[in-house]
């Protein structure tokens, strides 16, 4: 489901069979954005329709954390492959005794003899390991969203 890329943990998935062209699925991307993340002027980062390429950042809530993300979208003739890329757990405002961010790799389940708070990360173990498989789950309800959007021709005429 996911992989290792530098210091991001990368989600990736494949969204087949979306009955539509690739300008009608780039278009109905950016409208995903502007009704899920409540605005996509806020959210698109980068938006090239002759690459078919749209990129989005945002944030995850998460137990009590918050995941900044990337979402990458690479458009093809019905089908969208969706990466999804986070590096860092950050404490939520609430918590004003911990504002440091703290990369997803180097936490369960993630760490390595090689980093520097070894002894700390596990004696958090649990923590993160909760954290971790909130993160999957609130990746893949996004996936499935994603899909569901732009799979669902109704909702797009709905906007028109």
């Amino acid at each position: 489901m996911y992989k290792v890329g530098g210091s991001d943990v990368v989600f990736t998935k494949i969204i087949e069979d979306i009955p539509e062209t690739k300008d009608e699925i780039y278009t109905n991307i950016l409208s995903y954005f502007a009704i899920d993340y409540k605005s996509a002027n806020d959210v698109v980062q980068q938006k090239d329709k002759d690459a078919d390429i749209v990129i989005e950042k945002g944030i995850f809530e998460v137990n009590q954390f918050n995941c900044w993300h990337t979402i990458r979208f690479d458009i093809k003739e019905g089908r969208v492959r969706v990466a999804i890329s986070v590096a860092t757990y950050k404490q939520k405002e609430y918590n004003k005794y911990d504002t440091e961010e703290h990369p997803i790799i180097g936490n369960y389940p993630f760490m390595g003899e090689n980093y520097p708070s070894v002894q700390w990360a596990k004696m958090n173990k649990g923590f993160y390991s909760k954290s971790f498989i909130g993160l999957c789950n609130t990746i893949n309800n996004t996936f499935d969203n994603i899909g569901k959007y732009l799979r669902d021709s109704t909702i797009h005429s709905d906007e028109k």
